[in-house]
């Protein structure tokens, strides 16, 4: 347990960054910012991603997992008994093995660690992500990328994988939902006038649509 929550703690940061920078990809995508871009300016976003994906899996590298002197540690920490018992049961005599009263001393030391193993604990995980991120960026994100997703719809995936288009010389939004409506004045109190491409049944309308708004409409 001890050796899960060192871990934990030491990948969940490195998890949550990767999120994070998933969620400002997301959020961009889904706003639609890939098919209105040029081929190059599609090709050098995916750099930068894929650069910011990298630097935030870096620290993977240097991860180690705890071994067990560091684990027997924590767990003296976490339970906050004196003379460090878990420590003391996996250790040895280093010298004085003949010595009768140093033996004696020893076992003496042991048996009263051996009292203390019921009380040893593992307290949870730390990570302390909110000290290294303090001004809870992670939330906005995720506020942002939920945000993003209503306004993308049903276009979701289609507007991610705009940015894999290279064929595409030009924007690749033909094939992409145009939202357009209009704003009453506010005194009037009325909602915005959604306008609408296709009549119910789906079918495209060919000539002038008539809609009535308010004087003063945007």
């Amino acid at each position: 347990r001890a050796n899960a929550a060192m871990s934990w703690e030491s990948l969940w940061p490195v998890f949550v960054a990767v999120l994070v920078v998933a969620g400002v990809f997301l959020t961009v995508s889904w706003l639609g910012l890939w098919i209105n871009l040029p081929r190059w300016a599609r090709l050098a976003g995916l750099a930068v991603f894929a650069l910011a994906f990298i630097t935030a899996l870096y620290p993977l590298i240097r991860f180690r997992m705890p071994g067990r002197q560091a684990a027997l540690a924590r767990v003296d920490r976490d339970s906050g008994l004196p003379h460090s018992p878990a420590t003391a049961l996996d250790d040895s005599l280093a010298n004085s093995r003949d010595d009768a009263a140093t033996r004696a001393l020893w076992n003496i030391h042991l048996r009263r660690a051996e009292k203390k193993a019921a009380a040893l604990t593992v307290g949870l995980p730390s990570p302390g992500v909110p000290l290294q991120d303090r001004f809870a960026v992670r939330g906005a994100v995720l506020v942002a990328a939920i945000a993003a997703a209503f306004i993308a719809g049903p276009e979701k995936y289609a507007r991610v994988l705009a940015i894999f288009d290279w064929q595409t010389s030009g924007s690749v939004s033909q094939g992409f939902r145009m939202d357009a409506w209009i704003d009453p004045p506010p005194y009037t109190g009325r909602p915005p006038i959604l306008l609408k491409a296709q009549t119910d049944g789906g079918k495209d309308i060919n000539g002038i649509q008539q809609v009535r708004a308010p004087a003063g409409s945007i």
